[in-house]
């Protein structure tokens, strides 16, 4: 599919209207309206059971659903999986590969989706994947087994495996749980930069709302499966909203542009 994405403008990738998951007689997401457009990140931030991982499997045609989601204007339902594959990536919270499988390997997975489990490396492929590897410093460890990198090493080996997917969206499920604050803090710049430089959107759940909201452009805030705020960074991560997501009293503090929230004994 032809890109007719302009340069430098913001043009709506995702749309979710009147989205509502069910499990049985439990509503998972309730009634979530939201949109997305090119270039931009959005966290997705909430306590744990809000419904995050929930959102981002529904958006990729995991989970089934009521109400509407479209992708570049065109409803889920007729996408077929490859094809959504193609526009859209997604890293789960603990993404895996197979024992023994060198970096390269892993990368190699993400041109699934544009020419078959069963067809064979094209040359196209190749310049790809060594493009990507150079991008996020992984041309050195392309024949080192994943399982010896370090956590902040393998998590940039699964970004490039979505980044080689060639997608306009990427979904990111808690991508620096288990990671130290440095990595945290490098994974997230590097994101930033991608967003801006390919003009990626990006959807990524967090659990650390202060490295997440200083990177991202919009938020959205979820608390048992119902939308709270959904909008620029500064208007909606306020006190109130904030409190009434993770039920403890929480505190803004400015810092000369930037801000940050502390919970409050």
């Amino acid at each position: 599919m032809s890109s007719d994405f302009s340069p430098g403008s913001i043009q709506k990738v995702l749309q979710a209207d009147h989205l509502t998951v069910r499990l049985g007689q439990h509503v998972v997401l309730n009634n979530l309206n939201f949109e997305l457009g090119t270039g931009q990140i959005m966290a997705l931030i909430g306590a744990n059971g809000s419904g995050k991982t929930t959102l981002l499997r529904t958006l990729i045609g995991r989970v089934g659903f009521e109400g509407q989601i479209l992708w570049m204007g065109k409803s889920i339902r007729d996408w077929s999986l490859r094809n959504l594959a193609k526009q859209v990536a997604y890293m789960p919270q603990s993404p895996s590969s197979d024992p023994g499988d060198r970096v390269i390997e892993v990368l190699r997975i993400g041109r699934f989706p544009h020419r078959g489990w069963m067809s064979l490396d094209h040359d196209e492929d190749e310049h790809l994947i060594r493009e990507v590897a150079q991008e996020l410093g992984l041309i050195d460890l392309l024949d080192r087994a994943i399982e010896t990198l370090s956590g902040g090493q393998r998590q940039r080996v699964f970004l490039g495996r979505c980044l080689v997917q060639s997608p306009r969206v990427i979904l990111l499920d808690e991508p620096t749980t288990f990671l130290d604050l440095k990595h945290q803090t490098d994974f997230y710049r590097l994101i930033r930069k991608l967003a801006e430089k390919r003009g990626i959107c990006i959807l990524m759940a967090c659990h650390d709302l202060n490295l997440a909201t200083a990177h991202a452009d919009k938020v959205m805030v979820l608390k048992s499966g119902r939308l709270l705020a959904c909008g620029n960074i500064r208007q909606v991560m306020n006190e109130k909203i904030v409190s009434e997501a993770f039920d403890m009293p929480m505190k803004r503090i400015e810092l000369n542009q930037s801000f940050h929230f502390v919970p409050l004994e």
